[in-house]
């Protein structure tokens, strides 16, 4: 009888463990995901051919400091009561406290050209964004237009 009770209990710890490993397991890679995407963007910076290591840098640094801020574990209960990962990531967020967080280093140490060149590649992106959001809303407004598509009867 004993072992019996002693191997489901063995049972369920080891069912809840590998749901906590899968959900912490998921954290590490969307945060090594987005440590390299945010290293990808930071290329398209003026003068980042001559100052690569800072740059990296900046980014390395700051993002282990703004990461966790906008990655929120949560958890709900999945089949057989294994941990289910309902965890959610602020992108929003994460980007702007990582643009931030990177100005602040750069202004710091007195990189004025760095800080720039970052704000510089901020206000592309957002006039990209922008455009963008025009386009699918001019997409949008010309599919619901009452000529757009023709029925028939």
């Amino acid at each position: 009888m004993f072992g019996r009770s002693l191997a489901g209990l063995v049972v369920l710890i080891v069912v809840l463990s590998v749901g906590w490993v899968n959900i912490y397991w998921h954290r590490s890679q969307v945060n090594e995901d987005y440590r390299k995407e945010f290293h990808r963007l930071i290329e398209k910076c003026d003068g980042y051919g001559g100052n690569k290591e800072y740059f990296d840098w900046l980014v390395d640094s700051t993002h282990d400091e703004v990461f966790n801020d906008s990655y929120k574990i949560k958890t709900g209960t999945g089949r057989r009561g294994m941990a289910r990962d309902e965890s959610t990531f602020d992108e929003e967020r994460y980007f702007e406290t990582m643009i931030d967080g990177m100005i602040a280093k750069a202004k710091n140490d007195k990189a004025d050209q760095v800080v720039k060149s970052i704000e510089a590649m901020v206000a592309k992106l957002e006039k990209e964004a922008q455009a963008e959001a025009e386009a699918e809303a001019k997409a949008e407004a010309a599919r619901s237009s009452p000529g757009a598509s023709p029925q028939r009867r």
